[in-house]
């Protein structure tokens, strides 16, 4: 096991513990099964990571389904005046379909291999309390919950980054509401 100020453990009840020590390597003399929960720089820098990555999907969409965009501003001073500006953007559609993406990349690689490529490449994965694999519904829920993890928007995932830190077993409300953790990877 890792050091201590490395990593937090979760320990919760056991169905057979002879099974779980066999899944975790770990087991208590009083029947606990403990995980190494993830660290929360590792798991803030795959975040990054994953951000990152869906900046270039945004660059892509604008690139293959933008459109020129032009505003005018009429501002109203001692002489009211226009001011105009140019520049590329999605339409409400393209906006729409990039969200749905945004949204399938961690509900689709979270369900299917329990991991991001951030969280892929930092050694980590997102696991059910009993360390199995995670449902559809608990990859949506774990998602969807990013919404409000990410509040507010102008400091982005504040808030989550808030209930992460407090929370003894590394969860986000997402996570909490899923029941699920980002562990590190075995």
């Amino acid at each position: 096991m890792r050091a201590a100020n490395s990593t937090n453990v979760l320990r919760h009840w056991s169905v057979d513990s002879s099974e779980a020590a066999t899944t975790s390597g770990e087991t208590g003399d009083d029947g606990l099964q403990e995980h190494e929960t993830s660290n929360v720089g590792r798991r803030s820098i795959a975040a990054l990571v994953d951000i990152a990555m869906l900046v270039v999907l945004y660059v892509i969409f604008v690139l293959a389904f933008g459109q020129r965009l032009h505003a005018r501003l009429y501002v109203r001073t001692p002489k009211p005046h226009f001011i105009s500006a140019n520049g590329h953007g999605l339409s409400w559609a393209g906006i729409i379909a990039y969200v749905l993406c945004c949204f399938g990349y961690f509900i689709l690689l979270e369900w299917r291999f329990g991991r991001t490529a951030g969280k892929l490449l930092f050694g980590l994965r997102v696991t059910t309390l009993e360390e199995e694999r995670i449902s559809l519904r608990q990859a949506v829920t774990r998602n969807l919950l990013r919404a409000v993890d990410g509040l507010p928007y102008v400091i982005p995932y504040l808030m989550g980054f808030g209930i992460l830190r407090l929370s003894p077993t590394k969860q986000r409300l997402g996570d909490r509401m899923a029941g699920t953790l980002v562990i590190d990877s075995v």
